[in-house]
């Protein structure tokens, strides 16, 4: 397991050095509904951060009084994201793996997770109820689901329900969920399903100017099958 966090660890380090890759690495769509479920003053966490090219909106919307931890096991990433996290002295980030997060039971408000629970792969589960131990009031996180994830090319494969990109620096293989499974998995670690944004077409969203390389390894006609989920945290009497 460690060894396999390790080479996780290494690739996203490498995509993170790209210039060019890290700009277009992470969802922009998810931080735009996140961001809108803050209260300002509140103490938000990003478990899996990666570089945080939204910072300033979401700061913005924290105010002065609010705090933001931004969790990656990218020393690459986060050094990127400290020229941004330097300009606001309630902006922290940390080095860390997110299936132990060094932070208290229920020390924040909301955990944010995009684009990061598909590569943990069986991981999924335990990360969940880890970032639910740390949430007091809501998880909101993205996973992927294979109904209508579709692929064009040769460069990427499925096996089971893992995607598996073969080009020259491809991300880890992730992995696709069926609709019922995510449902249950939700059930288990005790969360409550309040907002859900089933998959959706990206040239719905975004357009992309005329010349511009789409950032995404699907065509921008192409579905891709991103869940958006915003779980409350159930106490338990």
């Amino acid at each position: 397991m460690k060894s396999r966090a390790l080479t996780a660890c290494a690739i996203w380090d490498t995509i993170f050095s790209d210039q060019d890759k890290f700009k277009t690495t992470g969802g922009r769509y998810f931080y735009d509904l996140a961001i809108e479920r803050i209260i300002p003053g509140e103490t938000i966490c990003d478990a899996g951060c990666g570089f945080t090219f939204y910072l300033h909106d979401l700061m913005r919307r924290c105010g002065p009084r609010g705090v933001f931890l931004g969790v990656d096991f990218s020393g690459v990433a986060l050094a990127k994201s400290a020229a941004l996290a330097n300009d606001y002295a309630n902006a922290h980030l940390i080095l860390a793996d997110i299936r132990r997060l060094p932070l208290p039971d229920g020390s924040v408000d909301r955990v944010f997770c995009a684009e990061t629970l598909p590569y943990l792969l069986e991981d999924v589960e335990k990360v969940l109820k880890e970032l639910s131990r740390v949430a007091k009031k809501e998880v909101i996180f993205s996973l992927h689901t294979r109904g209508t994830y579709e692929i064009q090319g040769t460069e990427t494969e499925f096996r089971g329900n893992i995607v598996i990109e073969h080009k020259p620096g491809a991300k880890p293989p992730r992995r696709v969920f069926e609709e019922d499974e995510i449902s249950e998995i939700m059930r288990k670690v005790g969360c409550l399903e309040t907002e859900v944004m089933r998959p959706f077409r990206w040239s719905e969203i975004y357009e992309v100017p005329d010349g511009m390389e789409w950032p995404w390894f699907l065509p921008p006609r192409e579905c891709i099958a991103l869940y958006y989920v915003a779980a409350k945290k159930i106490i338990q009497p």
